[in-house]
Formats: structure tokens, sequence, C-alpha cells
């Protein structure tokens, strides 16, 4: 399926909504960047609402750039996109292993929880 953003109106037009399929842009980033999961998840979420934000700008020459900074594992995330929107970005650290997230025990009660 192809990306898509579609955006509604809804209780007389006073209510905007936008709803995005990014799977391919996501999974794109994904491979050129050689995510984690984990990093594939936190930096799929802020291409998607960048991707959302850059729709709503007015102007072929506006720009937006969206940057995270972090103190956890990832460090920050970096996205830029125009109107189109046309999006490039960067993460510091895009592999982290869970259990650099987890202690030992943290992650086997997370994965019992979860009957894995």
């Amino acid at each position: 399926m192809k990306d898509q953003i579609k955006k509604f109106l809804a209780y007389n037009g006073k209510i905007l909504v936008i709803c995005a399929e990014t799977t391919n842009l996501v999974q794109k980033a994904r491979d050129i960047h050689d995510l984690s999961p984990v990093v594939t998840a936190a930096f799929g979420r802020l291409l998607t609402i960048s991707s959302i934000m850059a729709t709503e700008m007015k102007s072929q020459n506006d720009k937006l750039t969206v940057q995270i900074k972090g103190s956890g594992p990832i460090g920050g995330m970096l996205v830029t996109a125009n109107n189109i929107p046309k999006l490039k970005g960067y993460v510091v650290n895009p592999q982290i292993d869970m259990q650099y997230i987890f202690n030992e025990n943290e992650l086997k009660d997370i994965l019992n929880s979860i009957e894995l």
C-alpha cells in the first residue's frame, strides 16, 4: 500500500482529523540507517508527525526541522521536511539493544507478563 496522509473535517468543519499511513517511509528509513527495532519505532513516530506537520505548511519554500535531544540510549533524532512532504532525518545511535534499556530482571518480567 502507498503511504498517504488523509484529512477530514468533522462537526461542521470545527475539527480537523488527520490520518497517516507511513509504513513504507519508516521501512525505508530503517533500511537506510540500519535501525534496530526500538529505534525504528521512535524514529518512525518522529517521521510520521513531521510529515503531518509539513503538509500543513502553505508555501513551497517553507521548511520544518524537528530535533529531539535526549539523554537516553538513542541520544537524539533530527528530521527536516518541506511541504511536499519530502523528509530526511538522522538518528544519533541507530542500534540500541533492549538489554541496554532494561536490566535482565526487568526484561524477564516484561517478557513473562506478555507470556513470551
